[in-house]
């Protein structure tokens, strides 16, 4: 991203597929719509027997921001929308470089906040799903970003946990009470969507250890890192 110098940006990852009109569709939509911060196709995935299914696409046009980022953590989930096109000016007032579980669903709702998302139909990226489909899809993740071994019992939970702590601290939203409210109300929202279900299928002591740990966790690992 720092090393870009067009007016606008993307992500891409080795195995994504996107249609040809990807990226003027995105484009042409962005020029026609400056209140439109992101725009993307719709995404796809593909399983590892090269059968396809849909991800879940977010839209988020309301003219109020906090409205914006409530409905993004109400319907987010695989967040192909990720891959969109971004306006890089805004992009650029983002710290993208934070490593922890469930950045890139902060950055979707720090550009949320800042302004309005938009999911085009007639156009689409293909994305690599084989990862899910694996024994243990978690452990992976857990690994890639630090967190306890016993955090494979409980990443929703943890991903809850990051998600909050990174909320309460962005300076996108200017007023601390601000930040704090609707962090609260995002973790309220992610307990409703996954951390119920969670705490029926994995270990009642795996979730209240979550909680306990992440305390000393965050302090350990985010203490004099400017956050």
């Amino acid at each position: 991203k720092n090393r870009a110098s067009g007016v606008y940006f993307m992500w891409a990852a080795d195995d994504d597929f996107f249609t040809k009109n990807y990226i003027e569709s995105c484009v042409n939509y962005l020029e026609k719509n400056p209140q439109f911060l992101l725009a993307a196709g719709k995404a796809v995935y593909r399983r590892p027997d090269h059968s396809f299914y849909n991800g879940v696409n977010i839209t988020l046009e309301s003219d109020d921001s906090t409205e914006r980022v409530i409905k993004c953590f109400e319907t987010a989930m695989d967040n192909g929308i990720f891959y969109g096109l971004y306006r890089r000016s805004t992009l650029n007032r983002i710290d993208t470089g934070r490593h922890f579980l469930g950045n890139d669903w902060v950055i979707l709702a720090e550009i949320a906040y800042l302004g309005k998302v938009k999911v085009i139909e007639n156009t689409s990226i293909t994305r690599d799903a084989s990862h899910l489909f694996n024994d243990t899809p978690w452990k992976r993740i857990i690994n890639l970003y630090g967190l306890p071994d016993f955090a494979v019992h409980t990443p929703w939970t943890w991903m809850a946990l990051e998600t909050r702590f990174f909320l309460k601290r962005t300076p996108i939203i200017q007023k601390k009470s601000e930040r704090k409210n609707l962090a609260n109300i995002v973790y309220k929202i992610l307990q409703g969507r996954f951390i119920i279900k969670e705490r029926k299928n994995a270990s009642l002591f795996y979730y209240l250890l979550s909680l306990v740990y992440y305390p000393f966790f965050s302090w350990k690992n985010r203490t004099n890192k400017n956050l």
